[in-house]
């Protein structure tokens, strides 16, 4: 975990997940550096995105501090590549039933557009 992950978590637990997706949505793909002081336009700005309340509660733990908020394209793209993977894997093992483990791989990667390679490392879990 780097540095700014350690910082966006410590941001999502003290303000909760609904102000974190506020956060998001306002904030996502860039840096946030909340105001020192809450006689700030930042701050006002901050305060319409969260409420007051949140506002105050996040220039106090991290006034002046420059924090990235991601997006969270990331991690539904893992999400979603980690369910994928599962279905992978639950189809190969239903494949091989009735045919040969090789054939099989064949299938999912032209199934999925995934090479052989990648279909075998994702049944060994190396991914």
């Amino acid at each position: 975990m780097t540095a700014t992950d350690s910082i966006c978590q410590q941001l999502r637990e003290i303000v909760g997940t609904e102000a974190y997706a506020k956060l998001q949505a306002a904030y996502g793909g860039r840096t946030l550096k909340p105001p020192m002081t809450t006689r700030s336009r930042e701050f006002r700005h901050l305060a319409s995105v969260v409420g007051a309340d949140v506002a105050e509660t996040i220039i106090e733990k991290f006034g002046g501090t420059v924090i990235y908020i991601s997006n969270g394209k990331q991690a539904q793209r893992v999400s979603e590549s980690s369910r994928r993977n599962a279905k992978i894997c639950a189809e190969y093992d239903e494949i091989t039933k009735t045919q040969s483990g090789s054939e099989a791989v064949r299938l999912l990667s032209l199934k999925y557009g995934l090479s052989n390679r990648y279909i075998y490392m994702v049944l060994k879990r190396i991914w």
